[in-house]
Formats: C-alpha cells, sequence, structure tokens
C-alpha cells in the first residue's frame, strides 16, 4: 500500500488551473443569457424570476479553466440537486461525489467546492449533489436512508458517464464513504475516494452517540446541573429520530446503514485512496482491510493528516481559510492525484 502523509507544518500549495483559453464551456452552456459582475462570467437559463422557481440552470464561467454549473435533476420523481464542475474543454473523467450528511454537510462543502475546482481545471467533471432529503433537493429527511443515498448516486454517476468517454471515480467522506464504496463497486468504477470512512455503519453510529453524550455533559442544566444522559437508540426507538449536534438523525438513516460493511471486495485494477484526518499512519484496522483489497487486486493508496477533522465538533486552525489549512490542501492533493493516474497522467502511485 502506497502511503502519504501530509505533515500539518507543510506549506500551503496554491494550484494554478490551466486554461485553455477561452471559455469552451460555453459550448455546453449555449442559449444562456450571460451577465458579467467582474472576472467571472454569470449564465443563467430558464430560473422564473418572479416565483423563483427551480427549473432553470445557472453557471459561472470562473476563467480558470473550471466553470460552475448548477441546476437540478430528477431521480424517481424528485428533483435533486446538483453542481457540475466543467472544464474548459473535453473532460478526460469523471468524479461523482457523494456529499456527506448532517454536521459533515456543512462542514465538508468548502472541501468539496474546491475540489471540484481544481480537478475540473485538470480536464475532470466533477459532480456533486445533495442526497434526497437533505440540503436543496427535494423529498422528506426522514426517508434518507443508505438505499436513497445509493440510488441517487448511481443516477448522478449514469448521466455524468453520458456526458465524457473516460475513467469514473467517486468519493465519499465519513458515512457517505460507505455509499460511494458500494457505488464504486456496483458501477466498476476505476477509482473511489474514501475520505474519513467508518469500517461500518454501526461504528460510525456509535461514535455520534459517544459525542452527543460529551456534548450533554458539556451541557449544564437552567438549574447548573449536568443535563440527564440521552440514549441514542432509546430516543430513536422512541420518537424515530434523535438530535446530535444540531442535526435530526433519522431512524430509517440508521437502521438502513446499521449493517452497511466497508470491507467488501473491488474489482481487480480499482484505484482505493483511502484517507485519515488526526493521524500520523492508518488506524491499523482500516489499514487492514486496505490490505485485502490489495490481495484482490485493487491498488490500494492512503493518505494521513495530523489535523483533526470530527464531524460533531468544529475543529481546524480557527481563522485560517479553508484553502490555506493542510487538511484540506493535502486532502485535495491526494484526489487529483488518484484522478491523474486514471487518465494515464499520475503514472505509478
Amino acid at each position: 500500500m502506497c502511503s502519504r502523509y501530509v505533515s500539518s507544518l507543510a506549506s500551503p500549495r496554491r494550484h494554478a488551473g490551466s486554461n485553455s483559453g477561452g471559455t469552451g464551456g460555453s459550448t455546453t452552456l449555449s442559449g444562456m443569457v450571460t451577465y458579467r459582475p467582474g472576472a467571472e462570467t454569470l449564465v443563467i437559463r430558464g430560473w422564473d424570476m418572479s416565483t423563483g422557481a427551480r427549473a432553470g440552470t445557472s453557471a459561472t464561467l470562473r476563467g480558470d479553466g473550471s466553470n460552475d454549473v448548477v441546476d437540478w435533476t430528477t431521480v424517481d420523481g424528485c428533483r435533486v440537486h446538483r453542481v457540475r464542475h466543467v472544464p474548459d474543454g473535453a473532460a478526460r473523467a469523471v468524479l461523482v461525489v457523494c456529499s456527506p450528511v448532517a454536521a459533515e454537510f456543512d462542514d465538508d462543502y468548502r472541501r468539496e467546492v474546491l475540489l471540484g475546482r481544481r480537478l475540473a481545471a485538470e480536464g475532470v467533471l466533477v459532480v456533486r449533489f445533495h442526497p434526497r432529503g437533505t440540503g436543496n433537493s427535494d423529498g422528506d429527511p426522514a426517508d434518507l436512508s443508505f438505499t436513497t443515498m445509493l440510488r441517487d448516486t448511481a443516477e448522478l454517476l449514469a448521466s455524468a458517464r453520458g456526458e465524457v468517454d473516460g475513467p469514473t471515480g467517486l468519493l465519499g467522506t465519513s458515512l457517505s464513504a460507505l455509499v460511494a464504496a458500494q457505488a464504486a463497486r456496483d458501477a466498476r468504477a476505476a477509482a473511489v475516494i474514501l475520505w474519513q470512512p467508518p469500517l461500518t455503519g454501526r461504528a460510525y453510529f456509535r461514535e455520534a452517540a459517544r459525542s452527543r453524550q460529551v456534548l450533554q455533559i458539556a451541557e449544564p442544566t437552567a438549574d447548573g446541573g449536568a443535563s440527564p444522559i440521552l440514549k441514542v437508540p432509546d430516543a430513536l426507538e422512541r420518537d424515530g429520530w434523535v438530535d446530535i449536534a444540531g442535526y435530526a438523525v433519522h431512524r430509517r438513516l440508521h437502521d438502513s446503514f446499521v449493517d452497511v460493511a466497508l470491507d467488501a471486495p473491488f474489482a481487480s485494477g480499482t484505484r482505493v485512496e483511502l484517507l485519515q484526518w488526526g493521524r500520523t499512519e492508518l488506524d491499523p484496522r482500516l489499514a487492514a482491510v486496505g490490505t485485502d483489497w490489495e490481495h484482490g487486486g485493487a491498488i490500494v493508496t492512503s493518505t494521513t493528516i495530523p489535523d483533526a477533522e470530527t464531524w460533531w465538533f468544529r475543529s481546524g486552525p480557527l481563522g485560517v481559510a479553508e484553502e490555506l489549512r493542510p487538511g484540506v490542501t493535502g486532502a485535495i492533493d491526494a484526489a487529483a492525484a488518484v484522478m491523474a493516474a486514471c487518465t494515464g497522467d499520475g503514472g505509478a502511485p
């Protein structure tokens, strides 16, 4: 297994995206009304300004080789919010990002934007989306489950594959890493990038329950006493949902993931990138899974970054922009290396 260690003292690497000249992406975005607020070009099509109907497409032609295209697609009759980071020229590969849920959805958002723009400037079409029941997508949050997230991912991946003749990859963070891994197996994707993956859904929710208890201990009651400890399984059984760090985790989400495991094998030749924050080497249990994948023919690399990233406490250096945090730049560099290897630009892992 090829491993990387990103020092928390490393100097941030500023990426200058390649620009092929002009705005080749405008071919894809033809027929839109354009507005130029400055160096970037904002393009809008089919948006009902009187009602705010979400039927249109908006795009920003950034001038750095990448373009942000925002629209909605439909999965099983529900509108799914989608962001595509489109290269200026023809895309050489596709990466579909499975966005996480609950507090991680917010904490991971900027990282995903930076990743999408970086890879688009390098010729990769990156697709991000809000799973049904989250963010700007339609759907009841109580219906969110492993099955619906996997179905959304498969549909978005199929759509992207219809646009690009090249290798495909998936990326998932924390709980959504279980979704990305299974989607990669189902689609026989060339690569899967797993940021802070849990070994099982059960392990993920066990850690979530522990964090809930820590927060409760830290929150005194009105009379100054300690808050009573709420047991997550009991709350799910009684109420159908539980509040963890200000976000509702519903019973269907919990029950659908609890028996999902990360360790199923990948097809021979699949590139797998494992990344963990808050460590200088992989957790031995995750490393063992990676070794098993290698024995099955997968090409496994890993990256460890000592900057702690936990989804229930806001972490990282205070006052430091995401673009400059080694925990962010290191993760993006590692993902870019995997996709470059898929297209033949990265050499041996």
